[in-house]
């Protein structure tokens, strides 16, 4: 208030000028008036002038004029705003939060009980019936409702239905044709042929899947997950993500860097092609690419930098791209392939034989709007992400 004080005293010295003016012309008519009342007779009766009320009504309309503006002039004078909200620019989403919560909710609500076996009453979010068992084989075309809590090794045989959420210490074997809700699992994980899920998987180790499975919602892993031919998926992580047996390669790329001194625009580090682009066989540039239209380029080609375009992008066989790969439309990447950095589409992604997303040590994602496919021998060292249907074509 005491840095408005100025701006109050300037509308007040402004009204009290105007107000003076104001009063001294009012009295002016008011006298002349009286001299034409005088002579009538008939006329009713005035309210006495005030000569405060031209200061209140200049008052209050300068006011209204004044006030929109305090607090935009308040922020001038003492700022509040200034600094942009604190963002922790390396926080990003557990990939494993949904088996981690389980976990929690499983020990805080068996504490005390794991080592006694038998049917216990649990209260987790609602009261639940859960059977703890040191080991536990299931028979084939079994019904199980209870949530399960297994303290070695759990095994299924074929059809059967867990209908509730399962917690195990040991290794998981789920056998064929089995519908599993949940499943976190401290050791491996092998889901069967045809076997679906319901929710979601997470294992502290490697989870193994056999063909034509469906992994429901979320598949997660501290260790691999080894995909078969013709298995569903919505969500992935693991280290890596692979539909065969080749091995993590290094991805090292053979074009000069670009340091930050030497950047004076961005024609310095990228290379813009205004229409569809194909770029021949063997090229190596340390650009990035971005285009407006579709991209396809020939086999053998070394990317230093990151292809963005607006259309479809194509890579061919045996590319390297240190980079990442943005596309509005479909990308398809060629057989035995390199790619360092993320892939995300807008519409869909294929990645064909051999080819290598991320490696070890960096976590990368691969997501695809409406679909993703892998064929086989691939591997991706972190997440995939679809809201439409991701598939193994082995």
């Amino acid at each position: 208030m005491k840095r408005l004080f100025p701006l109050i005293v300037v509308c007040l010295a402004i009204t009290a000028i105007i107000g003076v003016g104001v009063t001294s012309a009012t009295n002016n008519v008011v006298n002349d008036s009286n001299l034409y009342v005088d002579n009538i007779s008939t006329q009713a009766e005035m309210p006495p002038f005030q000569p405060w009320m031209p200061f209140v009504i200049l008052f209050t309309f300068t006011l209204m004029i004044v006030l929109p503006f305090i607090p935009g002039l308040t922020e001038v004078w003492k700022p509040k705003d200034r600094y942009p909200l604190p963002i922790d620019m390396d926080y990003s989403r557990d990939p494993r939060y949904l088996g981690k919560s389980a976990r929690k909710i499983f020990k805080r609500g068996l504490k005390g009980k794991t080592n006694d076996p038998g049917t216990h009453t649990i209260t987790f979010s609602t009261d639940e019936v859960v059977e703890i068992s040191n080991k536990r084989k299931v028979a084939d075309d079994t019904v199980i409702t209870n949530v399960l809590y297994i303290n070695e090794e759990l095994e299924s045989e074929p059809g059967v239905h867990f209908e509730n959420d399962i917690y195990s210490l040991g290794e998981v074997v789920i056998g064929e044709d089995n519908l599993v809700r949940t499943i976190a699992g401290d050791s491996n994980i092998t889901l069967g042929k045809g076997s679906t899920v319901v929710r979601w998987i997470d294992s502290e180790k490697d989870i193994f899947v056999e063909s034509g499975c469906d992994l429901g919602h979320s598949t997660s892993a501290v260790g691999s997950i080894k995909l078969t031919n013709d298995v569903h998926f919505r969500r992935l992580f693991g280290l890596p993500v692979s539909t065969g047996s080749s091995k993590p390669a290094s991805i090292q790329s053979s074009v000069p860097v670009v340091y930050p001194d030497d950047i004076e625009n961005i024609a310095d580090i990228a290379t813009y092609k205004p229409s569809d682009t194909e770029i021949k066989s063997g090229h190596t540039t340390s650009k990035s690419i971005i285009a407006d239209h579709d991209v396809t380029t020939g086999d053998k080609c070394t990317f230093g930098g990151s292809i963005k375009c607006h259309g479809d992008l194509e890579i061919g066989d045996n590319c390297t791209v240190s980079g990442n790969l943005f596309a509005e439309g479909c990308i398809t990447i060629g057989k035995n392939c390199k790619i360092r950095g993320s892939v995300f589409s807008q519409c869909g992604v294929t990645i064909s034989e051999g080819s290598q997303i991320g490696v070890p040590d960096e976590y990368v994602s691969v997501i695809g709007k409406q679909a993703i496919v892998l064929k086989e021998n691939i591997n991706i060292y972190g997440y995939l992400l679809t809201e439409g249907q991701g598939v193994v074509q082995c």
